[in-house]
């Protein structure tokens, strides 16, 4: 979405030799930065919903009205 567009690290492959070891661990090295930056971010907005705590763990096993069996948008009903 380019409206919450921001910096993150270019993974776009570009003229990368099979045998470049070094191209291809720097390319490793800006996905492993791009995940942490998106992770974080998910991370955060997640907690500020409180569906997760600072481990990733849910905060709570309950489903939400429209995913229980008695809600009319159920697959079950």
């Amino acid at each position: 979405m380019l409206s919450k567009a921001r910096k993150l690290p270019d993974v776009s492959v570009t003229e990368i030799g099979v045998e470049d070891d070094a191209a291809w661990d720097g390319w490793r090295d800006r996905i492993g930065a791009r995940s942490a930056i998106v992770l974080e971010e998910e991370k955060r907005r997640l907690q500020q919903l409180g569906l997760i705590d600072e481990d990733w763990g849910t905060r709570t096993a309950e489903l939400p009205d429209d995913m229980r069996p008695s809600s009319k948008t159920s697959v079950e009903t």
